[in-house]
C-alpha cells in the first residue's frame, strides 16, 4: 500500500540505544481506532501497527518525539543568550 507522507506525520526515534532504526515517520490511521502508519523518513515500507500507542517496527520498542534542530553552530539558541 502506498502512503504519502504529508505534514500529518511525525518524526519519532526508538528509546532503545542499541535499535539503531533512526528517524521513523508515524502517523494515526485515520480509519482505524488505536492503529499507527510507521516507515522510514527516507522512504521504503511502512508498516501499520494495531496499538494504542506506535512502537518500532524493529524492536518493538516505545518510541519517542524527536527533539526539534537546534540552531546553527555559532547562533545562540535563545534570543536572550549572550
Amino acid at each position: 500500500m502506498q502512503v504519502q507522507f504529508r505534514g500529518d506525520w511525525q518524526v519519532e526515534l526508538c528509546t532503545r540505544p542499541s535499535c539503531g532504526a533512526g528517524p521513523l515517520r508515524v502517523r494515526r490511521d485515520p480509519c482505524r481506532a488505536d492503529s499507527w502508519w510507521v516507515g522510514r523518513l527516507e522512504g521504503g515500507t511502512v508498516w501499520h501497527e494495531a496499538a494504542s500507542e506506535p512502537c518500532c517496527p524493529f524492536c518493538g520498542e516505545d518510541l519517542a518525539t524527536a527533539m526539534p534542530q537546534s540552531a546553527p553552530a555559532g547562533r545562540p539558541s535563545s534570543p536572550h543568550a549572550a
